[in-house]
């Protein structure tokens, strides 16, 4: 018989026993499994002005009765409780260089106390390795710095971006033996120099320096048709040397006496080129699109792409600097890197005397009421919805017809906390600017508009040309092509050659033979204008009857210069083609001459001279004010090679396209400084 302790002793040890073969953990065994709380972190370096939040692991806010925070010194590092129930995590604001302990005192409820300690170094400059993204995600790393005073913009030395291009080529960096804030960068094809204390820079041969080109023979290039391949280039006008005075727009240069560092977003402006070439970081990644023609890298990672954007867009009040940083970069781009204001753009009147984008915006008013200088205002606040309505109205009046879009994303609700939080803040910023709401809806309401125009315009055509409403809609199509009498019509209503795949389509049509060719059914999706071309001029000249021959581009909304300079060719009975362009930043003034493979044999010879249509047919060509881009440029050529041009003045566009991104990791577009035809 079992009696007193030892009995109660039995029934404990009968009672683990079955819990332990039931599968409850003994509970010797569950004490040993209690772990101690510890900080993520022992220590770390921190940037002045900036802040970092350490979780305390094993414990839960309901398990914590007392919690408390110090600093051995205050002024290098400020700390509170922080996280959940500011129970779970020690928050730590750099004050100024120095090293402090981070004492963190724990109580939990069953009485325990715990003392964590976490080592902290104030630092005035730290350095990051982010992930490099390009057409699929690597192992690269890209090394930034960060500075106090502007913890969050990000910094890269000019030879590490220029390498992310050219990985075995260089930007040399001397500095100067009489004034150390001054640096020769020199690169494979250009010179510049910088003053790293006035923040200025100069080049001789701006357009040579920022080349990413792997040499000074490749610097030109064109769209990449087969048919189409650059011969020389002429200089009727010599540039000017650049300038920038960054110091105008709160840009600092940095340097550590060896290297010169810019921030990533003003390396990015100055290197973007016509080619889509151009590296950007978003706060998280660099991104580096590099082929025109292909998929963007932010496209390939087009979900953390968008999440790291929202959370940019969503703390912007808690990275003032960062805010500030983006408005005055868009300014210096605005300043130096835009060209070419239309006549129909609200803006133009304050943009063409060349007064700087701020005195613009400042003067552009509507019915008295100062649009301009309120929307700089708000695209330099650091309130979300403030910025974002900012932006969409300097869209709205910086609207050119297609080239410049500043701005392409509109708040939603959503069921995405965060999509939805921003929503608010841009109702909000709404609320407290209604004269400028009707301007930011006009974007939306004056591009419907347009597009019912355009669409009009389009079946009034397609009745009186007879065409198919339905393969009319395709942008090449065989059956865009009608004969009326002693006239033929080709309509073009792009020159857009899709992909390099759609060349194809021009090589299986030269294979067939000779006046008994036929075009077959285009796919869907697929675009090759010269070859609808071809196809309609040989077609015509089947036809004895056939005098006339109308190229419309009416609607004609743009694409490749190659395309146009190929039917220039054709038209015109050379072949040679060129384009003339300046360079609306440096002033100089370039023709670049072209062999165009007339015969489409693949091979530049003289039987291409063999090939004429122009003393078959008399040409012209019809535009509107929808003739947009290359749309343009054809017509303009068109007229200098004495053809005639019939209908509305074209659209406008004259410009190249220039893509990059604001500072806080937004791309966008605009009609470029780099050439604007002549």
């Amino acid at each position: 018989m079992v009696t007193g302790v030892k009995k109660t002793a039995v029934i404990v040890l009968s009672l683990m026993m079955a819990t332990s073969a039931a599968g409850v953990v003994p509970v010797s065994e569950a004490q040993a499994a209690v772990k101690k709380p510890v900080l993520a972190k022992k220590s770390g370096k921190l940037l002045v002005g900036t802040s970092r939040t350490i979780a305390i692991k094993n414990i839960s806010k309901k398990n914590v009765k007392k919690l408390t925070v110090t600093s051995s010194k205050k002024t290098v590092a400020k700390v509170a409780a922080a996280g959940s129930g500011k129970k779970t995590a020690v928050r730590i604001t750099a004050k100024k260089t120095g090293k402090a302990t981070v004492t963190v005192k724990l109580t939990l409820k069953n009485k325990k106390k715990y003392k964590l300690v976490y080592k902290v170094t104030v630092v005035d400059e730290i350095t990051k390795k982010v992930p490099v993204f390009r057409k699929e995600a690597t192992t690269e790393k890209a090394e930034l710095k960060f500075f106090a005073g502007s913890p969050h913009i990000a910094y890269m030395d000019i030879d590490a971006y220029y390498k992310l291009f050219l990985p075995t080529k260089g930007i040399d960096v001397r500095r100067s033996e009489t004034d150390k804030n001054v640096y020769t960068l020199k690169s494979p094809t250009g010179t510049a120099t910088v003053d790293v204390s006035k923040e200025t820079f100069f080049s001789e041969d701006y357009m040579g320096f920022i080349s990413l080109e792997a040499d000074e023979e490749s610097v030109v290039g064109y769209d990449g048709a087969p048919y189409l391949q650059y011969d020389r280039t002429e200089t009727p006008e010599e540039g000017s040397p650049v300038s920038f005075d960054f110091s105008r727009y709160d840009i600092d240069l940095k340097s550590d006496g060896e290297e010169v560092y810019f921030p990533v977003a003003t390396l990015a402006d100055l290197y973007s080129d016509f080619k889509g070439r151009f590296a950007f970081y978003n706060g998280k990644k660099i991104y580096v699109e590099d082929d025109l023609n292909q998929e963007p890298a932010r496209d390939r990672d087009a979900q953390d792409y968008r999440d790291t954007f929202l959370d940019t867009l969503l703390n912007r009040d808690k990275q003032p600097d960062l805010a500030a940083f983006t408005y005055h970069e868009l300014m210096f781009v605005l300043d130096y890197l835009y060209a070419n204001p239309r006549s129909s753009m609200p803006l133009y009147s304050s943009l063409k005397e060349k007064k700087g984008i701020e005195r613009a915006l400042d003067e552009f008013e509507i019915d008295g009421q100062p649009i301009g200088r309120k929307t700089r205002e708000l695209i330099a606040s650091t309130d979300t919805g403030e910025f974002i309505l900012g932006m969409m109205v300097l869209n709205t009046i910086m609207d050119d017809g297609g080239h410049t879009r500043l701005w392409s994303y509109h708040p939603y609700e959503s069921v995405d906390e965060r999509e939805n939080a921003i929503y608010q803040e841009y109702l909000s910023a709404l609320t407290g600017n209604r004269e400028l709401g009707k301007y930011c809806n006009n974007y939306a309401t004056h591009g419907n508009e347009t597009n019912m125009k355009f669409l009009a315009r389009i079946d009034l055509r397609n009745q009186s040309l007879g065409l198919d409403p339905v393969k009319a809609r395709r942008e090449t199509d065989k059956s865009k092509y009608i004969e009326k009498g002693d006239t033929a019509v080709c309509v073009l209503d792009s020159f857009d050659f899709g992909t390099t795949d759609s060349f194809q389509l021009i090589e299986e049509y030269m294979k067939q033979p000779i006046g008994n060719r036929t075009l077959p059914d285009i796919p869907d999706g697929t675009s090759e204008p010269v070859v609808q071309f071809l196809d309609a001029l040989e077609r015509a000249s089947a036809n004895p009857k056939i005098k006339n021959f109308v190229l419309d581009i009416s609607n004609n909304g743009g694409g490749s210069s190659d395309e146009v300079l190929t039917m220039i060719s054709l038209m015109r009975d050379d072949s040679f083609a060129f384009l003339r362009g300046k360079n609306t930043l440096t002033g100089k003034l370039e023709k670049l001459h072209f062999h165009v493979d007339r015969n489409f044999d693949g091979v530049i010879d003289e039987k291409d001279d063999a090939v004429n249509y122009k003393d078959r047919f008399r040409f012209a060509v019809v535009t509107s004010v929808d003739s947009f881009s290359c749309g343009n440029l054809m017509p303009a050529l068109a007229k200098e090679a004495g053809i005639p041009i019939i209908g509305e003045r074209s659209g406008g566009g004259a410009c190249a396209v220039q893509e990059l991104a604001l500072a806080n990791g937004k791309t966008y577009q605009m009609s470029s400084y780099i050439s604007m035809l002549m």
